[in-house]
C-alpha cells in the first residue's frame, strides 16, 4: 500500500468519526452505552490524526516503521468503510425534534424509544462500538511501531537537551560569576588605573627611556624576583618611565599563565587613591581577575564580611594580599607617585613586609626622595635607580623631536623653526613636565599665526623654572580671563569633590562683577565646554571616569590640575593659597554654590529632569553648608544665604535635592535618586518642605539661626508635619532637627530662646541609624569617632532629662539605653517600671523601630534585650534584666 492511499484511508476514517460524535455527541447524557460509543469514537479519532500527522512528517519516521504503519492503515480499509455505511443509514432515520423532546421521552419511556428509533437501538449502538473497537485493534500495530519510532527519537532529544542544559548551566555559572564579580567591585570600589596608564602612556615616545627599560638592572628584575625603587624631582617623568615599565612587562611576560600584574597610581588630583586601603582594593580586585585562587580568596573574605555590607579593613586585605603572594605564582606590583600618598610610613611597613613573606614578588616603585622614605632607600632592599638629568634630557629630545613630527600643528612650523626649537626644548635641565608645557605653549592659535621671527623671540623669552612657566600662563591672560582662572583653580583645588566639565560651565556662569549678586544666569555659559580649558592652558586637564561602579556625577570626565608641580606652585603649603588663602577661595565656592540656587526662585515650573538641565544644582544643594562654614561664615556668602533660607521655590529645591535628612516620608531616597538618574528619569518634588529656621538647623548654620531668633520672624517652635505616615523619631521642629544632627550648641541655643524640647529625646535616639551597628561591632576599642559620639550622646541626654518630663517606661529609651551600655538610664527605666522582656525586629538600618502590626513576622529575626547585652559581653546589664524578669 502506498502513502497516498494509505493517507486517504485515514482521511475516510476520520470524517467517519467525526459524523458519529457529532451524531451521538448531543445524546451521550441519555445512557452508558451511547457514552460508552461516544468515548472509543473520540479515542479512534484522535488515533487516526495522530497517524495523519506522523505521516506528513517524511524525514522523522524512518522507512521500515513506515512500512507497519501503512500495513496496518490498510487492514482498517473495510472497517471504516462498514462504518460508514451504518453511519449513511442513521442519518436517514428521523430524529426526534429537539432535545426538549427527547428528554421527555426518555422520561416517560426510555426502553421503547430505543426500540423505536433505529439509530439508538441497543444492538446498533453495540455494532458500532464492536467496529471501533476492532479499527483501534488493527491499528495498535501502527501504533507500536510510531512509539518504538518515538523512543529512539526521545533517546536522542534527551541527548540533545541534556547538552542544551549543560550548556544552560555553563551561561548561569558564566551569569552568577559576572554577577559576584559585579558585587565585588561595588564592594572594593577600585580606583580605574588604565585611565592613568593610558595617560601617561600618550606622552611617552618610542625609544624614551631606554637607559632604564634596556638597562641590565631592569633585565635582571623582569627574570628575578626583587625591588627597583625608581627617584626623580618633580616633573622628570617617572610617571611617564612606570607606564612605559608596565607596558614593556606586560609584553614581555604576562604570555604565561603563571604571571600575574597589577598597578597603581597614585594621583595628587584623586584624594582616593591616597590612602594604603585604595593601593589594597586596587591591587586585588586586578589580580582576582587574574587568578582564581585570588578570586575565590577574596569571595570568601567578601561573604565574611557580611556579602558586602562592610568595608574590610586594611589588616583584612593585606592578609590577603600576603596569602596571594604565597602561591608561588609570579607576580609584578607596579606603585607610581608613593610620595603623593597620605599613609607613606603605612605604605613604606607593607612593602617591607609582603618582600619578606614572598619569594615570588617583582616590586616597581616610583617617588621622590621624601623623607620618609630615605631610610627604606638607603636599607640596602630596594636597587634604587635615580633619574639623572642626562639620561632624561635623551629622552626629552625623542619626545620633543616626535611631537614635531606627529602633531599636526608643530608640524606646520618651518624646517628651520623646528630645529630651534627641539635645540631649545632639549636643553630642559632634566624637567620633562617643563618641555611639554612649552610644546603645549607652542601650539596656541594666537602664536602659530604669526611669523618665526615673533615665535623664535618667544623661545628666547622661555621661563627656567616649572614656576616661572605657570607664572607667565597666567600673566598672559586677561583681566576677565584672570578673574575666571582664580575662580576655576579654587573650584578645581578646594571643591568638597572634584567637578564634572558640565557642572564647571554651571558655576562659571554667574557674573561677578555685579554689585548686587545677581543669580545664576544660563546665558552666560560658553557655547563650547572644552574652552573652560583654555582658561587655565597647561594647569588644568580632564580626566575621565576613573572609578569602577563609579557614582553618578562621574558619569562625565572631571577636571583636576594637570600635575603635582601646579598643585605645589597654587598650594606651597597647606594652609596656603596662591590669589587670597583658602578661606578665600571657601567663600568664593559658597557664593557661587548660593548665587546658583538662588536662580531657581524665578522657575515658576520644576520639570522633572531638572537636574540634567542644571548640572551644577546637586552639587551646589549639597554643599554650599560645608563650604559656608570653612569660609570662616564669610559676609557676602552669609547674605546671599540668608536670602536663601527666606525663599519659597528655591528652598524647596535645595532641601529636597541635597537631601538633609537620612529618611523620612516625602524626602528623596538616596538610592532610588541615583537609580532615576542613571535612568535620566528624573523625579518628583515633594509638595512639603520645611522652613528657612529648620533648614538652618539641618545645615548647622549657627550664624543663621541666631539671625532667626534675633528677629523673630517665625515661630521657634514652628510644626513641619511630613505628608503621610512619619516616623516619630524623624525631627518635626528646629529644636528636634538639632537634636537629630547632633549639634548640641543650636539645641542649647533654641532651648534658652524659648523652644519646647518635645520629641527631642527620640529624635536623640535614632539619629544616624548607628544602633545597629554598636550592638554587632567587635569589642576591639571604640575609634575616637565613637567615644566622641557617645560624650555627645550624654550631653544631650543629661540635658534633656534635666530640664523636661522624661517617659522611663519607654521602649525606645530601654532599648538604646542597653545598645550603648549607658547603665544608669536602664535602671531608671527598669525602677520606673519598663518592660524588660521587650524584643524588637532586628534590621540593617535601626535596632529600635517598634514592630508594627501586620508586619510579617518571619520576614525579620527578633531580638531581645538579653540578646543584646550578651552580644555586647556586657554582663552587668545581662544581670540586671535578669533581676527584673528577662529570660
Amino acid at each position: 500500500m502506498d502513502l497516498g492511499t494509505a493517507v486517504g484511508v485515514i482521511s475516510l476514517g476520520i470524517q467517519v468519526l467525526e459524523g458519529i460524535v457529532d451524531y451521538y455527541g448531543a445524546y451521550k447524557d441519555y445512557g452508558d452505552d451511547i457514552a460508552s460509543l461516544c468515548t472509543s469514537s473520540v479515542a479512534l479519532l484522535q488515533t487516526l490524526q495522530y497517524l495523519q500527522v506522523q505521516l506528513d512528517r517524511k524525514e522523522s519516521t524512518p522507512d521500515d516503521f513506515r512500512a507497519h504503519i501503512l500495513a496496518s492503515v490498510y487492514q482498517c480499509n473495510d472497517g471504516l468503510q462498514r462504518l460508514r455505511k451504518k453511519l449513511n443509514k442513521i442519518k436517514a432515520e428521523p430524529m426526534p425534534a429537539d432535545g426538549n423532546l427527547l428528554r421527555n421521552i426518555q422520561r416517560q419511556a426510555t426502553n421503547q424509544l430505543r426500540k423505536a428509533t433505529y439509530p439508538f437501538k441497543c444492538s446498533t449502538l453495540a455494532k458500532l462500538r464492536e467496529t471501533v473497537q476492532d479499527l483501534r485493534d488493527n491499528l495498535s500495530l501502527a501504533l507500536q511501531a510510531l512509539d518504538l519510532n518515538m523512543a529512539g527519537q526521545n533517546t536522542r532529544t534527551l541527548a540533545k537537551i541534556d547538552l542544551r542544559v549543560d550548556e544552560v548551566i555553563d551561561r548561569l555559572d558564566a551569569l552568577n560569576s559576572c554577577i559576584l564579580d559585579d558585587a565585588l567591585k561595588r564592594w572594593l570600589s577600585p580606583t580605574n588605573p588604565d585611565t592613568y596608564l593610558q595617560a601617561n602612556l600618550k606622552q611617552w615616545s618610542p625609544q624614551s627611556g631606554d637607559w632604564l627599560l634596556q638597562g641590565k638592572a631592569f633585565e635582571n628584575w623582569i627574570q628575578t624576583p626583587g625591588s627597583i625603587w625608581l627617584t626623580g624631582l618633580p616633573g622628570c617623568g617617572k610617571s611617564v618611565m612606570c607606564a612605559a615599565a608596565i607596558a614593556l612587562t606586560q609584553q614581555l611576560r604576562m604570555a604565561s599563565r603563571n604571571n600575574l600584574l597589577a598597578y597603581h597610581f597614585h594621583s595628587f588630583s584623586d584624594a582616593e587613591t591616597w590612602t594604603l586601603g585604595a593601593v589594597l582594593r586596587n591591587i586585588l580586585h586586578q589580580l582576582a581577575s587574574q587568578s582564581d585562587s585570588v578570586c575565590n580568596d577574596l569571595t570568601t573574605l567578601f561573604k565574611t564580611c557580611g556579602s558586602g555590607s562592610r568595608r574590610p579593613t586594611d589588616g583584612e586585605l593585606a592578609g590577603l594580599l600576603k596569602a596571594t603572594l604565597s602561591y608561588g605564582a609570579e607576580t609584578y606590583i607596579f606603585l607610581d607617585a608613593l610620595d603623593e600618598s597620605d599613609e607613606k610610613f603605612e605604605l613604606v611597613e607593607l612593602l617591607e613586609s609582603l618582600q619578606s613573606q614572598s619569594q615570588n614578588l617583582h616590586l616597581f616603585l616610583t617617588s621622590r626622595r621624601h623623607v620618609a622614605f630615605i631610610d627604606a632607600i638607603e636599607s640596602g632592599k630596594y636597587y634604587e635607580i635615580r633619574m639623572e638629568r642626562g639620561a632624561v634630557n635623551q629622552d626629552i629630545e625623542r619626545y620633543v623631536q616626535h611631537q614635531l613630527l606627529s602633531d599636526l600643528t608643530l608640524r606646520k612650523f618651518s624646517s628651520a623653526l623646528q630645529v630651534k626649537i627641539q635645540a631649545r626644548l632639549s636643553s630642559a635641565n632634566g624637567m620633562f613636565r617643563w618641555a611639554a608645557l612649552q610644546l603645549q605653549g607652542l601650539k596656541n592659535p594666537r602664536l602659530t599665526r604669526m611669523g618665526d621671527y615673533i615665535i623664535e623671540r618667544q623661545l628666547n623669552n622661555l621661563p627656567k623654572t616649572l614656576e616661572g612657566t605657570y607664572d607667565r600662563i597666567l600673566n598672559d591672560l586677561d583681566e576677565f580671563e584672570r578673574r575666571e582662572a582664580e575662580r576655576l583653580l579654587a573650584l578645581v583645588c578646594f571643591a568638597r569633590r572634584p567637578l564634572t566639565l558640565p557642572e564647571v560651565v554651571d558655576a562659571l556662569a554667574i557674573d561677578f562683577e555685579d554689585p548686587d549678586q545677581g543669580p545664576f544666569d544660563p546665558s552666560y555659559r560658553v557655547k563650547d565646554p572644552m574652552a573652560v580649558l583654555d582658561y587655565c592652558p597647561g594647569l588644568i586637564t580632564l580626566m575621565q571616569k576613573r572609578r569602577v561602579n563609579a557614582p553618578r556625577w562621574r558619569d562625565n570626565p572631571v577636571i583636576a590640575l594637570a600635575h603635582f608641580s601646579v598643585d605645589q606652585y597654587l598650594r606651597p603649603k597647606p594652609n596656603e593659597w596662591r590669589f587670597g588663602g583658602p578661606t578665600a577661595a571657601h567663600a568664593l565656592i559658597a557664593r557661587t554654590c548660593l548665587r546658583y540656587l538662588l536662580y531657581f526662585d524665578s522657575l515658576d515650573n520644576y520639570s522633572k529632569t531638572i537636574m540634567r538641565e542644571y548640572s551644577f544644582l546637586y552639587f551646589a544643594a549639597r554643599n554650599f553648608p560645608y563650604h559656608l562654614k570653612l569660609s570662616g561664615y564669610d559676609e557676602k556668602a552669609m547674605d546671599l544665604a540668608w536670602r536663601l533660607v527666606n525663599t519659597e521655590k528655591a528652598l524647596r529645591i535645595c532641601y529636597q535635592v541635597c537631601r538633609p535628612l537620612a529618611r523620612g516620608p516625602g524626602l528623596i531616597h538616596t538610592s532610588d535618586f541615583v537609580k532615576r538618574r542613571k535612568r535620566k528619569q528624573g523625579f518628583t518634588f515633594s509638595s512639603n518642605t520645611p522652613g528657612g529656621l529648620f533648614c538652618a538647623v539641618i545645615w548647622e548654620l549657627q550664624p543663621l539661626v541666631e539671625k532667626f531668633i534675633q528677629t523673630r520672624e517665625v515661630s521657634l517652635d514652628e510644626v513641619f508635619d511630613f505628608e503621610s505616615g512619619h516616623d516619630v523619631s524623624m525631627p518635626r521642629t528646629a529644636i528636634e532637627a538639632a537634636a537629630y544632627v547632633r549639634n548640641f550648641d543650636i539645641f542649647v541655643l533654641l532651648h534658652e530662646a524659648g523652644a519646647q524640647i518635645g520629641n527631642s529625646m527620640l529624635c536623640v535616639l535614632n539619629a544616624h541609624e548607628q544602633d545597629h551597628q554598636f550592638a554587632t561591632t567587635s569589642t576591639s576599642s571604640p575609634s575616637p569617632a565613637e567615644d566622641q559620639e557617645k560624650k555627645t550622646r550624654k550631653l544631650f541626654l543629661d540635658y534633656i532629662i534635666a530640664n523636661s518630663k522624661v517617659d522611663w517606661t519607654s521602649s525606645n529609651l530601654l532599648f538604646s539605653a542597653v545598645i550603648h551600655g549607658e547603665i544608669d538610664i536602664i535602671k531608671q527605666c527598669l525602677e520606673n517600671g519598663a518592660d524588660p522582656k521587650l524584643t524588637r525586629k532586628a534590621t540593617s538600618l535601626s535596632w529600635i523601630s517598634l514592630v508594627e502590626k501586620g508586619e510579617d513576622e518571619t520576614a525579620r529575626d527578633e531580638i531581645s534585650l538579653l540578646d543584646i547585652a550578651r552580644r555586647n559581653n556586657c554582663s552587668v546589664i545581662e544581670k540586671l534584666l535578669m533581676e527584673h524578669g528577662a529570660q
